[in-house]
This record gives C-alpha cells, structure tokens and sequence, in this order.
C-alpha cells in the first residue's frame, strides 16, 4: 500500500473533520475543568502532552504532505483535499496554542524530545530538498528511490552527529 492509497483510504471528511476539530476543543475544557478544580497538575501535564505529540505529529506530516506537493509534485494546492492537507495543519497551531497559554511547554514530558525531532526533521527535508533541486544526484546516481534512501541515511547521520555534540 502506497502513501497514496492511505490517503485515499482516510478520505472520510466526517472523520477527518470529527477528529481535528475535537482536538483543540478537548484542550479547551481540559484547561476549563482544571482551572475550576485545584490540586496538582502532574497528571495534567502527561495528557498536555499527549494532545502535544498527537497536534504535532498530525501537523508536522501535514506540513510535509504540503511541501512535497509543492516542491516534488507540483500540484496545485487549490485541487487538493483541505481536510487532508490543511486541517491537521490549522488543529495543531490552534492546539498548540491553547496549550500554550494553558501551560509551559518547557514543563511538560518529552517535549524537548518532539521539538529537536521536528527540527531535525525540517533540516532533513531542507538538505533533500536542496539534493533534489540541484538534480546533480538524482541526474547522475539514481532515481528518487536513492534520494529517498539519502534522506534516510542524512537524517540519521544528523541525529548521530547531534547527539555525539551534545554529550
């Protein structure tokens, strides 16, 4: 099953819709039921975070579906489909916003681990796409399976070389 025949599979716009705008209305009471109630706010934190990673992943792919279309396909972004491409785009900053102003992200679990993930990944797709508008890799050793295989191996080499500097 290719990327394309997922999304195709998840084309239900009641579900899409359903799911990415409970999201940040979820959030919302959280942050309603909790400032009503006093106590301690540990577990809170775990479920900010929680609805963090589950925004920013949503997100963070849509970010990628939209700049591969843009950059690798060319496709017009007016013809694509606004729940797939653009709503998990517009759940994850509305979330994160209400997170935000609800908590501090430094305090939250693995948040520093999701943001160097999203940088990390964002440097990825740069340095693959700079490899992939040259075309001097893909014209002389390979097609996009190989740049493919590049952006892999890149990624992990820049996660690597992250780690070996910050210990």
């Amino acid at each position: 099953m290719s990327i394309n025949q997922w999304l195709e599979g998840i084309n239900n716009p009641d579900l899409l819709l359903a799911f990415f705008v409970c999201l940040p209305l979820f959030t919302l009471l959280i942050g309603f039921f909790h400032i009503r109630r006093s106590g301690d706010d540990t577990s809170l934190r775990y479920v900010y975070s929680v609805l963090t990673y589950t925004s920013a992943i949503t997100g963070t792919f849509s970010i990628s579906l939209i700049s591969y279309a843009l950059f690798f396909t060319k496709i017009n972004l007016l013809d694509v489909n606004f729940f797939i491409y653009f709503l998990p785009l517009v759940s994850m900053v509305v979330t994160l916003m209400i997170i935000g102003k609800q908590a501090e992200f430094s305090r939250l679990p693995g948040f520093n681990r999701l943001s160097g993930l999203i940088t990390l990944l964002l440097v990825t797709f740069a340095i693959i796409l700079f490899v992939s508008k040259s075309q001097i890799f893909v014209g002389f050793f390979g097609s996009m399976e190989s740049l493919l295989g590049l952006g892999v191996f890149v990624y992990f080499l820049l996660r690597w070389s992250l780690k070996r500097m910050t210990n």
